[in-house]
């Protein structure tokens, strides 16, 4: 409550709270407190000497003694701070604009709470607001305050927050690799046999369409099956929607045009073809190599360019568009009926001996060259340069197919612009002796099977005979300035020093992945909008094996860097080897060779069982048949992806 004596003392023009009396409250900590001591004398002015110049304008931090800041000095700090009330008006204070006086909800703020503020008690001691030592005098305006836009003014500073401080940023919390996986079954359904259904064959190969879910299938005696692979489909996946067959040997490798309009195969007859799938007639013959064709591709972007590797060691290159208009070279065995229409295409551009050892090098070496295993673009940016794999070392190979590679003259072997490093277990092994561990040469280095690229052309990945599979970056295949990667380079390249690339950044491992012959493939689906890109790779074990690309989930915990790897590598691997893979179990009795993805992103693998199985995305069922048990014969016929027991009580 405000004291009587100093309201009566005070002359009526000043005293603003004479007709009505107002609760007390605890004054702000901004505002001027009150003057020590009171008294009914009038005051006046200080006189400014020296001593109180000095005491007003030096802080109390400066002077030698202790003693709180007063007076005049006190009112200075209240110019720094939030004085609310501090001016004085002349016209009453409104208070028609009251909140309810219950109590609010309280909140916190600053650390404290609502009705814990400072700037929340006013206090309306005109002595106090009315010093005359006080610098603050009233404002000229003289516009009434009124109560709602002070609780305005106060809300404003609580909702008022401070820019926090920079933290360290938190390790992010990393989906498991399985989640890519784990959810991959197959059905009875879902199976495709040649042992019930003629011709009876082996099958080799596999590719699927790139505008809708059918698959060729290539087979041991020459013929391709087209299937609908999507489910429900018509006719389902256990019957073929038609058969033809465009060779009398072997079908090594299939891949559709961009349209789908072309299927090229490549076989064991030493010829590939160009097929016209509305026809089924063979439109192209390519036929210059003296070997098994391994694998033929279509240039991105461009579908009259094609590439092939077989193994005499060759690379080709053709373009249909300089197909000579006569006769074609057909081979006795050949069906005249399918190729009577068809169109022999030279040789655009050769590789001879392209994966040539350096140090067989000469003119006098009769050796034959290493077999191509694979090839591929390495993207639709830069569809002039090809990869290419062999069986003679874990070294990859890349070529600009705008140069020209002769065998005349002074270079008798083609030079690629580069060539990768071979992992550091084919260079040299760790054995152990008497004396200690003990550095020698390695053996027979171990080739590469299979090769592919993901969607964005960053990673390249190798499937090596050592049982693993090479993660390179494609960024670094040529180390130094590379402007042949450059995708705005239009110069053609000419053939100079051969220089060298990295070699993997890792490796992957899975117990269930082996490969002991070079017809295991793998493929890559796509990264989409609803599905996340995986490598799938054949097995000679029996299970195809799924890779997730994500290199955020190959953390140390999937890491068997130091301990002992597969078959053909040394004691220590001097790269970190993840084991991040889910084996597809119970599809197949035997070796798992050819693997394509559908446009669905449903993966499609072929065996030396004689059937071929479409492996479908579908979490419930996949839980069901891990964990169900060979009761009633749930699992007769089915096929799921292998994954720890503790995952499915965890989704639980």
């Amino acid at each position: 409550m405000m004291d009587t004596d100093d309201s009566s003392s005070m002359p009526p023009s000043d005293n603003i709270f004479s007709s009505q009396e107002y609760p007390s409250s605890p004054a702000l900590p901004s505002s001027p407190p009150p003057p020590s001591s009171r008294s009914n004398r009038p005051k006046r002015p200080p006189t400014v000497t020296p001593r109180r110049f000095n005491r007003f304008f030096n802080p109390s931090s400066s002077r030698n003694h202790d003693s709180s800041p007063i007076g005049s000095a006190r009112a200075l700090k209240a110019l720094t701070g939030s004085a609310v009330n501090s001016r004085i008006q002349d016209g009453p204070i409104e208070f028609e604009d009251f909140p309810d006086p219950r109590p609010n909800k309280r909140r916190k703020c600053f650390g404290l709470e609502q009705n814990e503020l400072p700037s929340s008690q006013v206090d309306y001691d005109s002595d106090a607001l009315l010093a005359p030592s006080s610098p603050v005098r009233s404002s000229p305006s003289k516009k009434p305050v009124s109560r709602s836009s002070y609780i305005e003014g106060i809300r404003d500073i609580c909702q008022w927050k401070p820019s926090p401080y920079r933290r360290a940023r938190q390790p992010q919390v990393v989906a498991d690799y399985r989640y890519a996986t784990a959810a991959f079954c197959s059905q009875p359904e879902d199976i495709h046999s040649y042992a019930t259904t003629a011709p009876h064959a082996l099958p080799f190969c596999i590719a699927s369409c790139n505008t809708n879910s059918l698959i060729a299938l290539g087979d041991e005696e020459g013929h391709i099956r087209i299937i609908e692979s999507a489910k429900g489909g018509k006719p389902d996946f256990s019957t073929s929607l038609l058969s033809f067959k465009p060779h009398n040997n072997a079908v090594m490798g299939l891949a559709f045009s961009s349209d789908d309009k072309w299927l090229a195969t490549a076989s064991g007859d030493q010829t590939a073809k160009i097929i016209d799938m509305y026809t089924q007639n063979t439109v192209f013959v390519l036929a210059e190599h003296t070997s098994s064709i391994k694998q033929v591709v279509f240039q991105p972007g461009e579908d009259n360019i094609l590439a092939a590797c077989s193994r005499d060691g060759v690379v080709s290159i053709w373009d249909v568009r300089c197909a000579q208009r006569r006769p074609t070279f057909t081979m006795p065995t050949l069906s005249d009926d399918m190729d009577a229409l068809a169109v022999r295409v030279p040789k655009t551009n050769l590789i001879p001996h392209a994966h040539r050892p350096d140090l067989d090098m000469s003119r006098t070496n009769t050796a034959p060259s290493p077999s191509i295993t694979s090839l591929s673009f390495l993207s639709a940016a830069r569809p002039n340069l090809l990869l290419t794999s062999s069986d003679a070392s874990a070294r990859l190979r890349l070529w600009d197919i705008r140069g020209r590679y002769t065998t005349t003259g002074s270079r008798p072997y083609p030079i690629p612009l580069a060539t990768t490093t071979a992992p550091p277990s084919h260079e040299y092994t760790i054995r152990q002796t008497p004396d200690g561990p003990s550095i020698v040469p390695s053996s027979r280095p171990k080739g590469i099977s299979s090769i592919a690229v993901n969607t964005d052309a960053s990673r390249l990945y190798a499937v090596c005979k050592d049982n693993t599979v090479y993660a390179y970056s494609t960024n670094h295949l040529i180390l130094g300035q590379a402007p042949e990667l450059d995708e705005h380079c239009k110069k053609t390249w000419r053939q100079g020093k051969e220089r060298d690339g990295m070699g993997p950044l890792y490796g992957l491992r899975h117990q269930g992945l082996g490969v002991r012959s070079f017809y295991v493939r793998c493929a890559m689906r796509a990264a989409t909008a609803e599905k996340e890109e995986v490598l799938a790779v054949g097995s000679s074990l029996g299970s195809p094996v799924l890779f997730s690309t994500d290199e955020k989930r190959y953390t140390a915990d999937a890491s068997r860097e130091g301990r002992t790897p597969g078959e053909g590598a040394s004691a220590e691997d001097m790269l970190p080897i993840y084991t991040t893979g889910t084996a597809l179990v119970r599809g197949h009795e035997s070796e798992v060779t050819g693997v394509a993805w559908t446009k669905e992103g449903e993966l499609v693998s072929v065996g030396d069982d004689y059937t071929a199985r479409v492996w479908r995305e579908d979490e419930t069922k996949a839980r069901e048949l891990r964990s169900g048990g060979e009761g009633e014969g749930k699992r007769w016929s089915c096929g799921w992806a292998d994954v720890d027991g503790e995952w499915d009580e965890e989704d639980a």
